[in-house]
């Protein structure tokens, strides 16, 4: 279960960075040979565009959040992480909001406060059962 879950939280973890740097690379080209703009003005246009989707990649972190949780043998922090990872992703809705909006803020506030919880609490949850990412077969 933990080396499943360390899979998913890479690709969570890493997915957004790397999207947001091919839509990067790509929207000055969009810009150019899609749109017919040679003067650089909608360049940023693609990126502008998919910016409030890249938030919803965390929903692959908070599955790979549940399944760490689950080799908890307690049900009340197994709740608790549900909660948190549920939290997480309803909040990922802040990237559909202006910017200089209250919501805004806070969601995204919330957000990045869940995240950061998450990640300390799921990197107890593998340092207490480190033995079996080393004992068990690559599943």
């Amino acid at each position: 279960m933990i080396k499943q879950s360390l899979k998913y939280f890479l690709i969570g973890l890493l997915a957004w960075p790397i999207l947001a740097e091919v839509i990067g690379f790509i929207s000055p080209l969009w810009s150019v040979f899609v749109l017919g703009d040679t003067t650089g003005e909608t360049g940023l246009i693609l990126l502008e565009i998919s910016r409030p989707y890249l938030a919803l990649v965390s929903v692959v972190f908070a599955y790979s959040f549940y399944l760490i949780s689950r080799v908890s043998e307690s049900t009340v922090k197994k709740r608790l992480c549900e909660l948190l990872g549920l939290v997480y992703v309803c909040v990922s809705i802040y990237g559909f909001f202006p910017e200089d909006d209250v919501t805004y803020t806070l969601l995204s506030s919330i957000h990045y406060l869940a995240e950061l919880s998450m990640l300390f609490i799921g990197a107890m949850l593998i340092y207490k059962n480190i033995q079996e990412i080393h004992n068990k077969p690559l599943q």
